[in-house]
């Protein structure tokens, strides 16, 4: 029995089948332009963090076409997200070398700097931290 034969055959179906796998060349949108969104005054005056992840739709020239919603811990984070995303230039994704419309996730935290301060306020000497029983509540 002859197996050269055989053997190429199967190097040609393994050839094959590796080019069935192979992705294509491709790269997802990259953000070298963040617009830092505003901070709801409302919410860092009372030291309320929070995020907003959304999903973003890019074109081929990098710029924001929509934005969804995906999950946000305040109504007024993501009106901010709203007044800045339109302003993000991305580097497009790419796909075989050629700039092509794609989506991202990107979440936007927001921290409050007041939060900072209230993590460690001192207690007044003079007055327990907690109630005890013998103290009246107040």
């Amino acid at each position: 029995m002859n197996r050269k034969p055989l053997a190429a055959l199967a190097c040609a179906a393994l050839l094959l089948a590796g080019c069935a796998v192979a992705r294509p060349n491709e790269q997802n949108p990259i953000t070298p332009h963040f617009v830092q969104p505003p901070y709801p005054t409302e919410l860092e005056e009372e030291a309320i963090g929070g995020q907003v992840i959304a999903r973003l739709d890019i074109d081929a020239r990098g710029r924001v076409r929509a934005m969804h919603v995906l999950s946000a811990t305040h109504p007024l984070f993501v009106r901010s997200v709203e007044s800045v995303i339109y302003q993000f230039r991305y580097i497009p994704a790419t796909r075989n070398g050629r700039p092509v419309a794609a989506s991202t996730i990107q979440t936007f935290r927001f921290i409050p700097e007041k939060a900072a301060d209230l993590s460690i306020t001192p207690v007044n000497a003079e007055q327990p931290a907690t109630p005890s029983p013998s103290s009246p509540a107040r």
